[in-house]
């Protein structure tokens, strides 16, 4: 009987586990400190660096004018939270809804002049 479970929750396991599809998203998130292509780097190191679960460079693209990043991830890897607070991470304020995520006060202090300079 023992034996029985044993192969019974194995069997489950493969076949749970093996199911698993990627579930391929793209979301806009505003970023409204990025104004320049210092700004741009640092962000996408930070999405790269800290959300590399189901993020790739290629899967970024910025847009200055309207102050976004683009990013195409797998939501089975990762969720936008995760995305946002990583931009926050790299000292800028993420303008998420419901509620803002605010930039991480130390990592805004170490910007670039340029990047600190005119914020919004």
């Amino acid at each position: 009987m023992k034996n029985f479970f044993i192969t019974l929750s194995l069997l489950l396991t493969l076949v749970v586990g093996g199911c698993r599809t990627q579930d391929i998203r793209t979301v806009e998130i505003e970023v409204p400190g990025m104004q320049c292509s210092l700004c741009v780097g640092r962000v996408r190191r930070a999405l790269e660096q800290h959300a590399t679960e189901g993020v790739r460079a290629k899967d970024l693209e910025f847009d200055l004018a309207t102050r976004r990043v683009s990013v195409t991830y797998d939501s089975m890897l990762i969720a936008i939270k995760n995305l946002e607070f990583a931009i926050a991470a790299a000292g800028y304020e993420v303008a998420a809804e419901p509620y803002p995520i605010p930039a991480d006060p130390t990592a805004a202090a170490a910007l670039p002049a340029s990047c600190r300079e005119h914020r919004y």
